[in-house]
């Protein structure tokens, strides 16, 4: 190993002494040159790393944005589905309570004896059907049908 060490050292110095380095050295200088020329022209239109980064995160932020606006559009449909369904809800309620109170069974006159002839909400042959629709309505605000039989 000493030897071949010693033989490469004695090339070099022959090499420069002569001065033949500088001759076969500039073509490979010239060649490296336009190596490193053609790789700085392919990448000086290559963004940085900052600035990929700077467009995934723009990109992410647009994403979240479009996935923001579907969600509101999806809550704006379910509350507009949850109304329609609160209303038709009422709109039964006040369609079975209407049955009930047409299907009461009829008071005979010798039943009323005593009696006067309007009768408190509270005491509705019903029960709590009709009556406690009025009741609820009345504790909501809400206007309450009236009967002239019956007080408001």
């Amino acid at each position: 190993m000493n030897r071949r060490l010693a033989a490469h050292r004695r090339k070099e110095l022959s090499v420069v002494e002569t001065g033949a380095a500088t001759t076969p050295q500039e073509p490979s200088t010239r060649r490296a040159a336009q190596a490193a020329a053609r790789v700085a022209e392919r990448y000086a239109h290559v963004p940085s790393y900052s600035e990929m980064q700077a467009s995934e995160a723009r990109s992410a932020l647009r994403a979240a944005e479009a996935a923001t606006r579907v969600a509101l559009e999806a809550q704006v449909a379910a509350q507009a589905a949850l109304d329609n369904l609160a209303e038709e809800h009422e709109r039964l309620d006040e369609e079975q309570a209407a049955r009930e109170y047409r299907t009461e069974p009829a008071v005979s006159t010798s039943d009323r004896v005593g009696q006067s002839s309007e009768r408190p909400v509270d005491s509705h042959p019903v029960g709590t059907g009709y009556a406690g629709l009025l009741r609820s309505r009345r504790s909501r605000g809400a206007i309450a049908p009236t009967n002239s039989a019956w007080p408001a």
